[in-house]
């Protein structure tokens, strides 16, 4: 008798827990999603120019020298193309930065040109902006200047498997 009253009286106590428990639940599932908020699309093709004063009289040689256009591919590629220079490699994304390692330089392996070029190989940055655009930067770079990069496209011309 008196473990039946007991029982009737710690009821609403383990219900309320239980409604406590779900609540808190509830609340750190709602606070995850308000801050993942919606993701940064990546993919696609960007493109920027870097001043280069002394170019010379040839305003095209100028224009591709300072051209730096990036291509973010869905599957964690990327081609660039940097000081007329070709580069692709892989990227990931580390709280909300892409980070590119550049794998081939010039289309020939990066580990194929030697301790040197291993070396000035760090990873380079891509940070996005408010407006959309994103911020280019390479820490080993002949040019150090963070290059602003506007989307050309959203979908890469030509998706590598």
């Amino acid at each position: 008798m008196y473990t039946s009253g007991v029982m009737a009286g710690i009821g609403p106590i383990i219900s309320a827990g239980r409604v406590v428990f779900l609540g808190g639940v509830l609340a750190l599932v709602l606070l995850a999603c308000s801050r993942s908020g919606p993701t940064f699309q990546w993919e696609g093709t960007w493109r920027g120019q870097r001043p280069i004063p002394n170019a010379g009289d040839n305003p095209t040689v100028a224009a591709t020298l300072g051209r730096v256009e990036v291509t973010l591919h869905p599957n964690g590629t990327f081609d660039l193309f940097e000081a007329g220079l070709p580069k692709s490699g892989s990227f990931h994304v580390h709280e909300g930065i892409a980070l590119l390692k550049v794998d081939r330089f010039l289309d020939r392996p990066i580990a194929d040109q030697g301790s040197a070029a291993e070396a000035m190989n760090e990873e380079l940055r891509l940070t996005p902006l408010e407006d959309g655009a994103l911020l280019y930067s390479d820490p080993r770079g002949f040019d150090r200047e963070p290059i602003r990069l506007e989307r050309l496209s959203a979908t890469p011309p030509d998706t590598k498997s």
